[in-house]
């Protein structure tokens, strides 16, 4: 496998994967949860189990929800676009005219 990565992927940890892949060379063994974007884009293939595929993608779309979920509230917490509050002496000029 000269110049060749394989990054091999469970749900969860599991022993016997990790000791049968761990003494071949450009051989990665992680589980879902340690997976990352480097750790994905880095190998040049990508073996996972179903249930491995299964829990990416629920943690992905959990992932997604909670982007979108942080995103709403930074928007509704911010102002919307108003007119320039007017300043001490404007407010007071006017005041001073009406009177």
């Amino acid at each position: 496998m000269a110049g060749k990565t394989v990054l091999v992927s469970s749900d969860a940890h599991n022993g016997n994967l990790w000791k049968s892949a761990r003494n071949i060379q450009g051989v990665t063994v992680s589980p879902v949860a340690e997976l990352n974007a480097l750790s994905i884009l880095q190998p040049r293939a990508i073996v996972m189990t179903t249930a491995a595929i299964d829990a990416f993608r629920e943690e992905t779309k959990r992932l997604r929800e909670s982007s979108r979920t942080r995103s709403a509230r930074k928007q509704g917490g911010r102002k919307s676009a108003k007119a320039p509050a007017r300043s001490r002496a404007a407010s007071q000029g006017k005041q001073e005219g009406e009177a």
